[in-house]
C-alpha cells in the first residue's frame, strides 16, 4: 500500500512541475520584452495648393504610439486629422513616439 501511494505522490509531484513549466513558458512568449516601435504615416489633401489660396487636410495616424506632434502644429494625438491653411510654402512633419521609440 505504502508503495502505491509512494507512486501517486511521485506522479503529483511530476504533474506540479510540468504545469509550472508550461506556466513560465507562456508568461515568457512576449518575445525579448522590449516595445515594438511606433510607425507614422501622414498624408495632405490635397497635397499642393497655391499659399495664402486654399487649404488641406493633414490626415494622421501611427501604431505602436502613446504620442503624436506635427512640427508647427503640436500636439495632435496618435489618429486623427488637421487643417491647415499656410500663407507661404510649408513642410510639415508627424513624429508619433510611445515606449519603442519614436517615427516620423
Amino acid at each position: 500500500m505504502r508503495s502505491a501511494i509512494q507512486r501517486h505522490a511521485k506522479f503529483l509531484a511530476m504533474l506540479s512541475g510540468l504545469i509550472v513549466l508550461a506556466g513560465c513558458a507562456s508568461a515568457g512568449s512576449g518575445g525579448s520584452g522590449k516595445a515594438p516601435p511606433p510607425t507614422a504615416t501622414l498624408t495632405a489633401t490635397p497635397s499642393t495648393f497655391t499659399a495664402g489660396q486654399g487649404y488641406s487636410t493633414l490626415a494622421f495616424s501611427s501604431t505602436n504610439a502613446d504620442s503624436g506632434v506635427i512640427d508647427g502644429i503640436g500636439d495632435v494625438g496618435t489618429t486623427g486629422s488637421h487643417p491647415v491653411s499656410p500663407s507661404v510654402t510649408t513642410t510639415y512633419t508627424y513624429t508619433a513616439s510611445g515606449p519603442g521609440g519614436s517615427a516620423s
